[in-house]
């Protein structure tokens, strides 16, 4: 995996996720991809894009801050995320952790575990 596909994926999913294109973002992820949120809870895909679809989790816009490759297989993103998250409109510094893997030729998101910076 070279780094411009590791940051071109993750600029896709934030770029997906505000756009509500959970048709999209399906696409980029395993089927077993779950997101742990800055909360501790976890979601499974349908989960996740279940919420998007239905406006629970809506992503308004994003500022990007910093990134950072690891180990070939991982990029962390720092964001400055503005949001509707259960019904809380704020905007979060938010730290998104990619755990990505190949499948069948296709560079796709394993999990993403999301915190504070």
């Amino acid at each position: 995996m070279t780094n411009n596909e590791l940051i071109n994926l993750y600029r896709n999913q934030n770029t997906m996720s505000i756009a509500g294109d959970t048709a999209g973002l399906a696409a980029l992820m395993t089927p077993d991809f779950y997101l742990v949120h800055m909360t501790g809870m976890k979601q499974s895909k349908a989960e996740w894009l279940a919420a998007i679809a239905d406006g629970s989790m809506q992503y308004h816009g994003a500022t990007e801050d910093h990134l950072e490759i690891m180990n070939n297989a991982e990029i962390i993103g720092q964001s400055r995320v503005h949001a509707t998250i259960w019904g809380t409109e704020s905007t979060w510094r938010l730290q998104l952790h990619l755990y990505c893997i190949r499948q069948n030729g296709q560079l796709l998101i394993q999990h993403i575990i999301a915190s504070t910076y």
